[in-house]
């Protein structure tokens, strides 16, 4: 993880997030004197600061920490558990794989591995519904993982949000193709090949799949069923 950091870092020195006019006018030489302001841009352009005010305007709250935002934020009392589809023939032939228009089903050990978890899962706690994402081999195991689970037989529920991220032009390609595209695994975030996603793109629909879970529903037991990336 810190080695990620690092090259994030490296990769957002080399990519300036202001906009040239007015990073590079009159403008920019303003704001780089603008020392009260220039707070915000201190990394990137445009960040908003951690500053509260009631709708009437009569208070406002200033978070300093990480420790003291989660003090402020409301609890829904899920719990989650997150489950990998089973071994797939993508991951025994090592093709990237994001469309179901390429045949990749579950091999008979990742349906034996599915069912040893999930009868670990069963023996722990009571899912109350599965969340899984729309792709076949996803779906295959949360079939499996229902049937396991027995009596209690939670609900499976599709959301288009959990899809393995989309490869584009690499769709059915190997791996190593697919790597070979980025000269750093940093670059995954900022740049995708022809129809594909950035690791960015997939951590905004995730997470706004994870924000409405938190809304809707309360004191729930929720497995997803989704992929590595």
């Amino acid at each position: 993880m810190n080695d990620l950091r690092a090259e994030l870092v490296a990769e957002n020195k080399k990519i300036r997030w202001e906009p040239e006019y007015l990073r590079d006018g009159r403008m920019g030489e303003w704001l780089a004197s603008a020392k009260d302001w220039a707070i915000s841009r201190e990394r990137y352009w445009g960040t908003p600061l951690p500053i509260w005010q009631s709708a009437d305007g009569s208070e406002q709250l200033v978070i300093d920490s990480i420790d003291e935002l989660k003090k402020h934020t409301k609890k829904s009392g899920n719990r989650y558990f997150i489950m990998r589809h089973g071994e797939a023939r993508s991951n025994v032939e090592n093709f990237v794989h994001s469309d179901d228009a390429i045949e990749n089903d579950l091999t008979e050990g990742g349906r034996e591995t599915v069912k040893r978890n999930t009868q670990k899962l069963r023996e722990d706690t009571n899912i109350d519904f599965i969340i899984t994402s729309p792709l076949k081999r996803a779906q295959d195991t949360a079939r499996i993982t229902q049937e396991v689970l027995g009596d209690s037989r939670p609900s499976v529920l599709i959301d288009e949000r959990l899809r393995e991220m989309d490869m584009g032009v690499f769709n059915g390609k190997q791996q190593p193709e697919w790597k070979a595209f980025f000269d750093s695994r940093a670059r995954r975030f900022v740049m995708a090949p022809k129809g594909a996603e950035t690791y960015v793109q997939v951590r905004c629909r995730v997470g706004e799949f994870l924000f409405e879970l938190e809304k809707n529903y309360s004191d729930k037991k929720i497995l997803i069923i989704t992929h590595m990336d």
